[in-house]
């Protein structure tokens, strides 16, 4: 399939996956109430974090090897299996060892025991093999099936939580145990997710389970996935740490509102995060051809995000009360401050996703430390005195300077002026009315 088929299909599977999440997002908030939902996303927030830190960037390296055809989807699926159960053992006697209780706490909002750690363990097993089985799909560039694997989840949490929500009693829902049955409803989701996955794999005959890691060339394997690991590390602390700095300097509830304002506002990264996956693909089997399709896209995704921003936030700001309850108000408010910062970070999602792709990843590195550095500053200084305000602000600040960055550096090497990466053409809008046209 050409670039532009790929981006179709995976914008289209995107926006499914986004309808289901939306959906999950609405019943667990009006379920759990903000003080639930701030537990829930604190809990899920540590769960990314835990994937990201024992995962050393395995899955962005799978696509890029499996891509450019150095490994086979079979060395790919037996390296991932084996990675993750170790790491994931490691983490798990790691976390009992230490006795990290009040961490555990302090990360998760849940109380430590021996089955929350084994619960939390295994959840963060599930996400990390699952997001390295989808990273073989997208090296094979099958994002069709990637895409339909991606909104196993959130349709299970749909059903899950939606019967929760309309058969129990809602004066229970701050319940410890009742939050605690929505994280295993999504937990869940992830094991269908991954079992389905496993079997796409069988039929397509890309993987057997005859143990196999000839090709595997761990040196390089380990080089790539480092660079990615750190990049993916300090971006995640960059861009997520403020759920940890309102849940300490204030309480879960206005955390569950601003954790809304952010998903609504993830919206908008659909289509840059179908152009990303793509380019990373495509750009890795072939990248000489790619800066000046990876220049249009930009100006087109910049467009459509613009316009996407303008459209969402008169939607949400009409209709919050009435989808998620008065208690989360205040969301359409965060929503207009982070706005600015996430319609100028979809081109960093476009560009990090072409410079992973041409392997230049120490260039993804570099803005992620300068933009973490700025942002976590701004945590400190806003969030102790004005809460998921301050969190939005700080958060938009540092989307738009990791935007300025990657602009710069793109133009820079491609000799090109910034005005071509944001101003949309008429060629471009001609392009946009023949992929809706088919």
């Amino acid at each position: 399939m050409t670039l532009k088929r790929n981006i179709g299909s995976a914008f289209i599977l995107q926006i499914v996956t986004a309808a289901f999440m939306f959906l999950s997002t609405v019943l667990i908030a009006r379920y759990l109430l903000p003080q639930g939902r701030g537990i829930y996303s604190l809990y899920f927030n540590s769960v990314n974090f835990i994937v990201l830190l024992i995962g050393l960037g395995l899955s962005s390296a799978i696509t890029f090897y499996h891509a450019s055809g150095k490994i086979t989807a079979q060395v790919a699926f037996w390296v991932s299996l084996m990675f993750t159960s170790i790491s994931g053992l490691f983490f798990f006697f790691l976390l009992m060892s230490t006795s990290s209780f009040n961490l555990f706490y302090k990360m998760s909002g849940i109380a430590f025991t021996m089955k929350n750690a084994a619960i939390f363990t295994l959840f963060c097993f599930l996400l990390q093999f699952s997001q390295c089985i989808m990273a073989i799909f997208n090296a094979r560039k099958e994002f069709i099936t990637s895409g339909i694997i991606g909104f196993i989840n959130p349709a299970a949490v749909t059903i899950g939580i939606g019967s929760l929500y309309f058969l129990s009693n809602k004066d229970v829902a701050l319940h410890s145990p009742i939050v605690n049955y929505a994280l295993l409803i999504t937990m869940a989701g992830y094991l269908l997710q991954v079992t389905v996955a496993i079997y796409f794999l069988i039929r397509i005959k890309a993987v057997t389970f005859r143990f196999n890691l000839s090709q595997l060339n761990v040196k390089e394997l380990l080089f790539y996935s480092t660079l990615a690991y750190f990049s993916n590390i300090i971006q995640y602390l960059s861009y997520r740490s403020d759920y940890w700095f309102i849940d300490h300097y204030h309480d879960k509830a206005p955390l569950g509102i601003y954790s809304i304002a952010v998903m609504i506002g993830s919206i908008i990264w659909m289509l840059p995060s179908a152009i990303a996956t793509v380019l990373l693909s495509h750009t890795s089997a072939n990248q000489a051809n790619n800066a000046a399709q990876t220049a249009t896209l930009c100006r087109i995704t910049f467009f459509i995000s613009l316009v996407s921003g303008i459209v969402l936030y008169a939607l949400f700001g009409v209709t919050t009360n009435f989808i998620f309850g008065s208690e989360y108000a205040q969301a359409s408010y965060l929503l207009l401050l982070l706005l600015p910062g996430i319609i100028l970070f979809s081109l960093t999602k476009v560009l990090g996703g072409y410079f992973a792709g041409a392997n230049k990843i120490k260039i993804n590195l570099t803005i992620t430390i300068i933009s973490a550095i700025v942002n976590m500053g701004f945590n400190f200084l806003l969030i102790p005195a004005q809460s998921s305000e301050g969190a939005a602000i700080s958060s938009s600040i540092s989307y738009t300077l990791s935007t300025l960055l990657s602009l710069i550096i793109f133009a820079r090497i491609h000799k090109i002026s910034i005005n071509r990466l944001l101003f949309i053409s008429k060629e471009d809008v001609l392009l946009i009315k023949q992929t809706v046209n088919g």
